[in-house]
Order: structure tokens, then sequence, then C-alpha cells
């Protein structure tokens, strides 16, 4: 169990900011403020940071209710790239998109019957190499990656520990 130093308070709070300003684009820091119950220094504070950080954008002026007109935020979902990859029994098939989850690019291929493993492993490298090398530039690159597998795997190892219809 982790105790809730200051690191970890703004940790928390940073990625509350980010949620709602993803759910809620595109949305002014008072807002933001209003919704998280966070006081408006540490909104603008972590906003500076996720601006800095490619996770969020100015998009504009909102209206005014009386004041200067606000700054409105929203996620930027072109900021990173997330890559999936679904092994079949006959077939593989690897997307990318982005960080909104809007699919950018797939590809697919049939597999040989019964590859090996390191057969299978070299024809996913190479999938998604052909997929990232058409994938458009972005801030963070590819940020995470996931493999389905028709079989069990060990989560601590990462591994395949059989895949029945592969034969592995």
């Amino acid at each position: 169990m982790q105790t809730a130093d200051s690191a970890l308070v703004k940790k928390m709070n940073k990625t509350i900011v980010l949620n709602v300003i993803r759910h809620s684009s595109p949305i002014s820091r008072a807002a933001v403020s209003r919704i998280t119950g966070l006081n408006k220094a540490t909104v603008s504070a972590l906003t500076a940071e996720l601006i800095d950080e490619g996770h969020i954008i100015e998009v504009g002026t909102g209206h005014s209710t009386g004041g200067r007109r606000p700054q409105l935020l929203s996620f930027n979902a072109g900021a990173g790239l997330v890559l999936g990859v679904e092994l079949g029994v006959t077939f593989m098939r690897a997307l990318i998109c982005n960080l909104s989850g809007e699919l950018i690019e797939s590809r697919e291929l049939d597999l040989p019957v019964k590859p090996t493993p390191e057969e299978g492993v070299r024809l996913l490298v190479e999938l998604c190499h052909t997929l990232m090398a058409v994938a458009p530039p972005t801030q963070l690159g590819v940020i995470g990656a996931g493999i389905g597998v028709p079989g069990s795997v060990d989560l601590q190892l990462g591994t395949v520990l059989v895949a029945p219809n592969l034969s592995w």
C-alpha cells in the first residue's frame, strides 16, 4: 500500500484534470476547477504542465460571463499513438489508434499453417514495423501496445503459456 505524499496527490490531481478535459472538451480552466473541486491556481498549474507535455491544447476562447473570455482546453488525441495486435489462429491483425481510440491505420496478414512461436513473433514484429512506417508522426510516439493471443498468458512474465489452436 502506498501513502499519499505530495507527489502522489499531484499525480492523482493531474490525472483527474486530464480526464475531465478528455471527457468535456472544449472546456475552460474555471469549469475544470468547478467540476473537480480543485482551486483555480492548482488547475492552472496542472493544465500548464499538461500543455507542456502535449496531452492537452488550447483551442480558442469561450464566451465571457462578465470577465475576460476564457481559453478553452481540449484533449490532444493526436499527441501519441497506441498499437494493438490480434493474433488469431489463421491471421494476424494490427492497428494503430490515436489516444481517443480512433483508428488511424490497420493491416492484416494470413498466418502459415501452425507457425512456430519464433515465426509468429517475427511476423508480428514485421507487421508492426510496416504499420508504424505509415503512421503519422506524433509528439509522444507509440505510448502503449497490447497483444491478444488465443491462449493462456503469464501476465507477470508476459509470456504465452499455451496456445493450443496455434500448437504453441
